[in-house]
């Protein structure tokens, strides 16, 4: 339909179909783990290595068969699923997700083993952080704080909604004085497992409104620290979107919207 014809839609219900399997893993049932997508689907997204990426992930790490057929050829191949009842899997204005921190927790077991090294220890929560605390509030003395790793994801200016001045917002960043530098980093050519790194490597995202938006649940890091501050352009606003994909995984969100003037109505 037409959900799969644009990334971030497709991704809406792939995540849904990741959460409804984790609601209901422990049912007995055919034990049967099945991605059904759309032909064309494949075709669309050919060059998109973020999605090619999480579809490996799936197969590889879940044991999810990705099949690009219609339903009636799944029926034809599976009648065992003639009378499965379909759930309730994503909103048209938004994500639902759950079981993120299990989620992260696979994801690096997978880019451990593609990359051959030591599985890491389980994504977990940093104690003590000083997330949220100014220098007069005493972070500078507050014993083995950690402070909050900030990001710019941006998008190439062919896109037409990039972040032009980034070395100013950089500037203004380090006049906090939070003794952190700021990572710029571009998805544009990146790997899915680089992507993913990224996210998880970083705890305070700020990112215009974009697709490159879909890993967001890769920053839950399990504390108050992660947060997303998502840029929108002039006559252009819609935070439910990417504000349910933060807040469904327990992420802080935020928005900047450029204009002194509201935004059109939705049509």
């Amino acid at each position: 339909g037409p959900f799969f014809k644009h990334f971030a839609h497709a991704m809406q219900q792939i995540y849904g179909c990741y959460s409804v399997y984790q609601q209901h893993k422990n049912r007995q049932g055919s034990g049967l783990k099945i991605l059904l997508l759309p032909p064309e689907m494949k075709r669309h997204f050919k060059s998109n290595s973020f999605l090619k990426g999480y579809l490996q992930f799936l197969h590889d790490e879940m044991n999810v068969e990705i099949l690009y057929s219609s339903t009636s050829s799944l029926l034809r191949r599976y009648p065992q699923l003639v009378n499965t009842s379909l759930a309730r899997i994503f909103e048209p204005d938004g994500y639902l997700i759950s079981h993120v921190h299990e989620l992260n927790q696979l994801l690096q077991q997978y880019i451990s083993k593609m990359k051959h090294t030591t599985t890491p220890p389980p994504v977990t929560a940093e104690q003590p952080r000083s997330c949220g605390m100014t220098k007069d509030e005493g972070y500078d003395n507050a014993a083995n704080a950690t402070f909050p790793r900030i990001g710019i994801l941006n998008r190439s200016p062919k896109s037409g909604r990039s972040i032009s001045n980034t070395a100013q917002l950089v500037n203004a960043i380090a006049n906090l004085s939070l003794h952190q530098q700021v990572g710029i980093e571009y998805f544009e050519s990146s790997s899915f497992e680089e992507q993913v790194e990224f996210f998880q490597k970083t705890d305070i995202l700020i990112s215009p409104h974009g697709a490159q938006l879909t890993g967001t649940p890769f920053l839950a890091k399990g504390d108050k620290c992660s947060q997303l501050l998502e840029i929108f352009p002039p006559n252009y606003l819609i935070p439910a979107f990417y504000g349910s994909l933060a807040r469904n995984s327990d992420i802080g969100y935020s928005y900047w919207y450029l204009s002194d003037e509201a935004p059109p109505a939705p049509a």
